[in-house]
């Protein structure tokens, strides 16, 4: 008899065979199930969000079908939770089932598969900036991606260099709202900066540019994870975003501080030297003896030094921070500093 239970780091069955395959529990799931056939563990997966992921097979039990048995369970929970798109992660060994079970490659690396299944898809994501770029120069067609969190002087000089670089720029903005400023108000930050050059689009990176469904923990050695992921975001990029729009030149800002984001440069560089794709690395724009940046925007408006943030942002950022909905993300800035004092 088959069923399925909800499993977390207390489950010693589950927990016993993911230890022998070298591997550990993932908290970084909304929901974890296992697979059981009269009382024995088979297998499991996670999901975080619209992503079934860290799909495992007890090795003794491999090939016998228990694979589909999981994604197929995972699809039918995301579709009773309302989800009509979704996406798995999952080795490259397993692309022929999952392509059985509906689902489409995405990118694909030595270590990592990427697929999306459901309605929608990065054919209507494409296209959806196609028509956006209907008025804009496609020939010498560059692009940045930035989160803005909130946009400082630093973006704006990484847009202006790369707009000099080209004859159309896009700039996509991280579309999840997983930031102190809201995607909306980001992008509408950036459209007003902006608003004097030609030959620009601004939209959102949807799920396949930096979001949780090309960067999420993926079932591998923790070491490898960040390499790993961003090899297979920027794969996607190149063949399925770059290729359709016509760029041929991505830009970023060197990364002084994060080592994610360092990686994420590294995998670029590597990924995009193969694919026909350009890429170049600008550094920071400083204030002083320091890069400017928006966390060093974020920590001065959270200690009320608000004329010290208005020093690193552009206009259309200090309107928006003066305004009643910039007034109220300050405050709760604030706010979560002081609770953070006491």
């Amino acid at each position: 008899m088959i069923e399925f239970r909800q499993i977390n780091e207390k489950s010693k069955s589950y927990l016993d065979e993911l230890n022998a395959a070298g591997l550990s529990f993932d908290s970084k799931s909304d929901v974890t199930w296992g697979l059981y056939e009269f009382d024995q563990f088979i297998g499991s997966y996670s999901l975080f969000e619209n992503i079934i992921k860290r799909i495992f097979v007890r090795k003794d039990m491999r090939g016998k079908g228990y694979m589909a048995e999981l994604v197929t369970h995972g699809i039918k929970e995301l579709v009773k939770s309302g989800e009509s798109s979704y996406f798995v992660f999952t080795r490259p060994c397993n692309e022929e089932i999952m392509n059985s079970l509906g689902f489409k490659s995405l990118a694909m690396t030595d270590k990592a598969l990427l697929l999306e299944g459901g309605t929608g898809g990065i054919a209507d994501y494409i296209n959806s900036i196609k028509k956006l770029m209907k008025n804009t120069v496609s020939e010498n067609l560059g692009c940045v991606v930035v989160n803005c969190n909130p946009m400082t002087l630093g973006h704006l000089y990484l847009i202006k260099k790369a707009y000099k670089k080209v004859d159309g720029l896009i700039i996509f903005v991280v579309e999840e709202d997983r930031s102190t400023f809201s995607f909306q108000s980001r992008k509408e930050i950036i459209e007003n900066a902006t608003s004097d050059l030609e030959n620009i689009v601004v939209t959102g990176t949807g799920p396949y540019i930096v979001s949780s469904a090309t960067f999420p923990a993926y079932f591998t050695a923790q070491k490898d994870v960040a390499d790993t992921q961003a090899e297979l975001d920027c794969v996607l990029f190149a063949e399925k975003i770059a290729e359709s729009l016509g760029i041929n030149l991505r830009m970023v800002g060197d990364e002084p501080y994060c080592p994610v984001t360092c990686k994420y440069n590294d995998a670029m560089k590597k990924v995009f030297s193969t694919r026909n794709l350009d890429f170049e690395i600008i550094p920071r724009k400083l204030e002083g003896d320091e890069a400017i940046s928006a966390s060093r925007v974020r920590k001065y408006l959270a200690s009320g030094e608000l004329e010290k943030a208005f020093l690193l942002v552009p206009d259309a950022t200090r309107k928006f921070l003066e305004s009643s909905q910039g007034l109220e993300i300050i405050k709760k800035l604030q706010q979560s500093s002081d609770a953070k004092r006491h």
